[in-house]
């Protein structure tokens, strides 16, 4: 199947891959003790503004739709602690 023939494939591909030296996503696993506790992660570059969609259990939560989370440099935190064990992961453009 040509990638052509699928409406708006290269605009998807477009924002997620790095193209012509410009800034890409980044997919990264925060520091952070997953303890069902823990509120607070930390990522290893600050994302740029509305620019994070942060991930626990394969759920989604962005600051852009929601209030469930707060950045401030490269730190997230969570209203929200995820149960222990969850897997977490981050989604981002660097500043």
């Amino acid at each position: 199947l040509d990638a052509k023939a699928i409406k708006g494939l290269e605009k998807l591909k477009a924002g997620i891959t790095r193209h012509r030296g410009g800034v890409g996503f980044n997919f990264e696993q925060p520091t952070g003790a997953v303890n069902g506790v823990n509120t607070v992660f930390t990522l290893t570059a600050p994302p740029k503004l509305n620019k994070l969609i942060f991930f626990v259990n394969g759920l989604g939560y962005s600051n852009i739709i929601t209030d469930d989370l707060t950045v401030s440099g490269s730190e997230i935190t969570l209203v929200t602690a995820p149960p222990t064990g969850s897997n977490i992961f981050a989604l981002y453009v660097k500043k």
